[in-house]
């Protein structure tokens, strides 16, 4: 059984738990709302949420940080 609503929930609230600056934490937690928005159907909630993440990650880490392969996952799965 899928608890869709509840991921989501406790996704949200996590990320209005942090502080609203661009930190890798604070887009992790997007790309892994966005994964759960797909799982749960809204594709384009999940692009919106992972292009977001992605463009956070890239301001908050050096180009070739390995904490940039979580928003990448989501943007690409979100694009799928």
């Amino acid at each position: 059984m899928h608890r869709y609503p509840e991921s989501l929930a406790e996704l949200q609230g996590a990320l209005k738990a942090l502080p609203p600056d661009m930190t890798p934490i604070r887009a992790t937690t997007m790309a892994q709302l966005s994964e759960a928005e797909l799982a749960a159907g809204d594709q384009a909630a999940a692009n919106t949420l992972a292009d977001q993440a992605l463009a956070a990650m890239r301001k908050a880490t050096p180009p070739e940080d390995p904490q940039l392969g979580t928003p990448l996952l989501a943007s690409a799965n979100a694009k799928l």
